[in-house]
């Protein structure tokens, strides 16, 4: 299963971005809404240009949580992952790609790339 490319949080397009390495910058990236990802499943940034094996790996965050009233595990809106200007810093005058990565009991699954300019 394939999602919809991660969004830059600030940029207005969804299919390209820059960002610059100035300072000690946290870039947030959306996951948009409404998707398919199981509550149950861990989602992550992953950098490269083959999901499969990718160059970088973000940290792991999980797409619900358990409440209590409900008793389940209920899925997060607006899940948003972050890399930091010292995560990109090896990728500076390049164009890498973006994803998020799915991680559930059925297996991985990848969203379509996410194209980003590193400025220095």
């Amino acid at each position: 299963m394939s999602y919809e490319a991660p969004r830059l949080v600030g940029s207005a397009s969804s299919s390209a971005a820059e960002v610059s390495l100035k300072g000690n910058t946290r870039f947030e990236f959306s996951i948009p809404d409404p998707n398919d990802i199981p509550a149950s499943a861990e989602v992550s940034l992953i950098v490269g240009s083959d999901p499969e094996s990718p160059d970088l790996k973000g940290h792991k965050v999980l797409a619900g949580r358990f409440d209590e009233d409900q008793d389940d595990v209920v899925k997060l809106s607006n899940l948003t992952l972050a890399l930091t200007s010292d995560d990109l810093k090896d990728y500076a005058n390049r164009a890498i790609s973006i994803r998020y990565l799915v991680r559930s009991e059925s297996g991985d699954s990848y969203s379509a790339p996410l194209e980003i300019k590193v400025l220095p």
